[in-house]
């Protein structure tokens, strides 16, 4: 992966800090990586993972990757049985 820059004009920088995208909760900016702002992102089951903000806005990822286990766990349930 490339490597990081710091953001150079925080003020074009939306604050995306606490808000909600899906499961994905934003904790903190970690800067750009190309033309593509980095954010660190929490997820409902507790793990970490990076997002860029164009990713989060249009709702790709929703999660770490956990809640496609939750999707078919519920869809192969029949009646409460797995």
């Amino acid at each position: 992966m490339a490597e990081l820059k710091p953001i150079v004009f925080k003020s074009l920088l939306v604050d995306r800090t606490g808000q909600t995208f899906g499961r994905l909760t934003a904790i903190r900016c970690l800067g750009v990586r190309g033309k593509r702002t980095i954010w660190l992102c929490s997820c409902a089951c507790g793990k970490e993972i990076e997002a860029t903000a164009s990713a989060l806005k249009t709702g790709n990822p929703k999660s770490c990757g956990f809640y496609n286990i939750d999707v078919r766990r519920a869809r192969l349930t029949v009646h409460g049985r797995g």
